[in-house]
């Protein structure tokens, strides 16, 4: 009996034609080679539903019916010669068979060692939480087969799979014919997930028949491509979801309404309504109501599918000259795609309405501006400070990633200042990863939405995503920071695999006041080793960018103007690529990789370039560069990579010395009013925020700030530190999170006597007489905002700055605040069997912040508290 595809009029006018009884052999092999290959193939796809359940159906079935589509597409007088049909035949049967696990060498286990399926893994650890390791291989593998099988069908057309007694079999199992159309049956059934432009630039217009076939058998490849693709995206019915196989498997979230999507919908039929039968219809079996308008929706999107794919078919083939042998089809629309409400018509609801309300956005440049420019980073941010640091930001992302995939490669960053006339330039070039046209005219201007987390980014960098690469660049709105400094941006691109006549340059000459515009070609001073150039003109108000104005911390600190290459200097601290700078002083390097700061002359100029010495009116900076670059040693991540350079600070006063940083990615966060951290140097730290806003901790690992801390007090102690070092340093330890037990020292006052104790001796005081501890009624911090009062007959603590370490803040449990000195004398007390007793005494004093009381702590047996 014959199948019902077999009474299609593509198949009778082509694979149909051949007749069972003709005594032309070389015909009959065609015939005889599709059945096999048909048979093989429906075993091949009957595994797909075992791999990937979710799935709508898939195996013979949905093969077979796509005849009924390309012929109702195509329409009934549609040209396709017998040798046509065999490849169109073999495409439809290979463009869904990769599907399942064994169509790749070694099924699951050789899936699982492709680059694609170690991304997908590697994407899908990173955003998803609460989930076993077998299951985050199982989504892995739908990725992945989702992801390759266009790809895997291409070589399905020769790929031969041994059986138990060795012999190879083949799909194709003609080898003449294998051989001679196996890659062109397996290019046409990839091609379904191409564009049509790819479809039109990679297939051949012609391919002629081979010499025991009529010449008249010629293929048209473009042809039969573009009748899959349509026929394909026709075929959402309910023959692809049916009733039984979903009660079996219930299905839930986007994979229910998939299926409740197409089980719902009759097979799609010529509009009869259309006298010129160019129209397809489609209908429902059941109303969709409220509770299925996700699944409508997706229905909808099916559909609008289909009918972007007929007009692009069709519009490619009405331009080639080809119109005898491979006219447009007869279909031209699909009747409702237009529109939600007329689709709702056939595709019937109840109890809602289906409308074209889209979110939009009326004024994207004052979006951009309110969400991406002042109103994000303040108003009296640094406007050329923020622009080069997203730009320098994209970048090194670019460059880090070509790293990833080209282990030689080193890769540097090139910064040009230049003045035209009345205008001022800047220039920011690498010869990193360069962009695509995709991506210069998509995720570059797609504001919130970052490029090396989309799936283009897995698409064009296979293999980037389960690498070492880890971007800086996280929130997508950096790009758009470049207008706050800037009326006019070109930004040129191209892959280093590219010429340089390739380049593409997208242009905003009005800022965001206009689109873009794109050009090809190599722009002005675009250099030959050069993958992307970023120029930006900048606004009247930076035009003194050459020696840029440094803001201070406080008002007892001057503000005072560097060169523009320090201020760059101190803009990349911990970047880990190289910057220059070219300028009317010449071209040379502002900034080494941070790995290669490794020498104590090159950590003496790195933190004297990082704190501004050769400029600061602070005079002591320049002696502190000499002391603190001694003690400099890097840090690390839990990864391995370098994320701070530092020394431990015992620095008493608070005041601008500009002589540490914090940086998000190497990057500072601010070079401006940058007092005394807890450290001298950079430390990395994650950002919470496109604003960069960061976390508290920095992104060293444990065991790193350990061992630097370790290295850093062993220093110390090296250099015969007094007790108001080793308290200093305390402070230091307590705000980097790190237990300063071993050095916990603190100073007191006692009839104005000042001294400084060492936390055997405070808790030997605690344990006779007791300690005094002045604090605010409403912070829980050791009060330091008012005039000190001692307590009589008590050693009172005197805070000398601010931090963790004065905490007063009790958890939940009644433990101190973690690494507060309070938190020291806890834990010591405790290996004691001793506890800390408090007495209040309450109004000593008064505080700018309110009133003062004191609190007297003592030790005592535990058992007696």
């Amino acid at each position: 009996m014959p199948h019902q595809y077999q009474g299609t009029g593509l198949w009778l006018r082509s694979m149909g034609s051949i007749s069972v009884d003709s005594n032309n052999a070389s015909q009959l092999r065609l015939l005889s080679t599709h059945n096999v290959m048909r048979d093989r193939a429906a075993v091949l796809t009957a595994q797909i539903s075992k791999a990937l359940p979710q799935l709508t159906i898939h195996d013979v079935t949905h093969l077979d019916a796509l005849w009924e589509t390309a012929d109702l597409v195509a329409g009934p007088d549609y040209p396709l010669n017998p040798l046509e049909g065999f490849v169109l035949g073999g495409a439809i049967l290979l463009h869904d068979a990769a599907l399942c696990f064994e169509a790749y060498e070694g099924g699951a286990e050789g899936l699982r060692q492709t680059v694609e399926w170690k991304d997908a893994y590697e994407g899908l650890r990173k955003t998803t939480s609460g989930i076993g390791e077998t299951q985050l291989a199982e989504r892995a593998d739908f990725t992945t087969l989702r992801t390759l099988h266009a790809k895997q069908a291409g070589a399905l057309g020769t790929r031969a799979w041994t059986n138990m007694t060795g012999e190879q079999l083949h799909l194709i199992e003609d080898s003449e014919l294998r051989q001679r159309f196996g890659p062109l049956i397996g290019d046409i059934a990839a091609s379904h997930h191409w564009p049509v432009e790819k479809v039109l630039a990679t297939l051949p217009p012609q391919v002629n028949a081979p010499g025991f076939l009529p010449r008249e058998w010629r293929i048209d490849p473009v042809k039969l491509a573009l009748l899959l693709r349509c026929a394909d995206a026709a075929h959402i019915d309910d023959r692809r979801a049916p009733d039984f196989f979903y009660a079996l498997a219930r299905r839930v979230g986007i994979s229910a309404d998939h299926w409740k999507a197409q089980n719902w919908l009759a097979r799609v039929d010529l509009d009869q309504s259309d006298p010129s039968r160019s129209s397809l219809l489609f209908t429902s079996n059941k109303t969709f109501g409220p509770d299925d308008v996700d699944a409508w929706w997706v229905a909808f999107d099916a559909i609008s599918v289909l009918a972007n794919e007929v007009a692009s078919s069709n519009a490619a083939l009405a331009e080639r000259t080809l119109h005898n042998i491979s006219p447009p089809f007869a279909v031209k629309r699909i009747t409702g795609s237009s529109s939600p409400e007329t689709l709702s018509a056939h595709v019937k609801v109840v109890g809602w309405k289906p409308c074209s309300a889209k979110l939009h956005v009326s004024n994207i440049e004052n979006l951009i501006k309110s969400l991406g420019g002042e109103n994000l980073y303040g108003v009296q941010s640094d406007k050329v400070e923020i622009a080069l640091r997203e730009i320098i930001q994209n970048a090194r992302d670019a460059i880090v990633a070509r790293r990833s995939v080209e282990p030689s490669y080193h890769g540097s960053i090139s910064i040009g200042l230049r003045h035209e006339g009345a205008e001022v330039w800047l220039d920011v070039q690498d010869d990193g990863m360069g962009m695509s046209e995709r991506v210069l005219t998509g995720p570059l201007l797609d504001f919130g939405s970052s490029f090396w987390a989309s799936d283009l980014a897995r698409e064009e960098l296979p293999g980037l995503v389960s690498s070492s690469f880890r971007s800086i660049g996280r929130f997508g709105v950096g790009f758009y920071s470049i207008f706050m400094a800037a009326d006019k941006v070109l930004v040129s691109s191209r892959r280093p695999d590219e010429g340089l006549a390739e380049c593409r340059t997208l242009s905003f000459p009005n800022g965001l006041t206009m689109r873009p515009t794109l050009s090809s070609g190599r722009p002005a001073a675009f250099e030959s080793g050069s993958s992307t150039k970023v120029s930006m003109r900048l606004l009247n108000a930076h035009s003194d960018i050459d020696n840029p104005n440094i803001t201070a911390d406080n008002i007892r600190s001057q503000n005072f103007v560097v060169p523009f290459g320090d201020y760059l200097a101190a803009l990349t601290a911990g970047l880990d690529v190289d910057v220059q700078l070219s300028d009317d002083h010449g071209t040379r390097t502002v900034h080494e990789s941070i790995q290669h700061i490794d020498t104590p002359q090159k950590r003496s100029a790195w933190l004297g370039q990082l704190s501004f010495s050769g400029s600061n009116p602070n005079a002591d900076v320049a002696i502190d560069v000499g002391v603190y670059a001694e003690r400099l040693r890097y840090l690390h991540d839990d990864e391995g990579a370098i994320c701070g350079l530092a020394a431990l600070s015992t620095h008493l006063h608070k005041d601008s010395n500009f002589l540490s940083v914090r940086s998000v990615g190497g990057l500072a966060t601010t070079i401006h009013s940058r007092g005394s951290h807890s450290y001298v140097g950079y430390l990395d730290y994650n950002a919470q925020s496109a604003k960069r806003d960061t976390s508290a901790e920095t992104r060293a690992s444990a065991s790193s700030l350990a061992k630097w801390a370790d290295e850093q007090l062993e220093m110390l102690r090296q250099a015969g530190a007094d007790k108001l070092t080793w308290c200093l340093a305390a402070y230091s330890l307590s705000d980097l999170h790190i237990d300063p037990t071993s050095v916990a020292t603190a100073l007191f006052m006692r009839q104005e006597q000042p001294e400084f104790f060492d936390l055997p001796t405070i808790m030997s005081m605690m344990a006779s007489e007791g300690i005094a501890v002045l604090k605010s009624r409403y912070l829980d911090m050791v009060e330091m905002h008012g005039q000190f009062f001692e307590l009589e007959n008590y050693w009172t603590l005197k805070p000398i700055s601010n931090g963790s370490y004065m905490s007063l803040k009790k958890e939940d449990d009644g433990s101190y605040q973690r690494n507060s000195l309070f938190d020291c004398i806890q834990r010591e007390a405790g290996r004691e069997g001793l506890a800390i007793c408090v007495t209040e005494v309450r109004g000593v004093g008064r505080s700018l912040i309110g009133e003062i009381d004191a609190l007297v702590m003592t030790l005592k047996p535990a058992a007696q508290t």
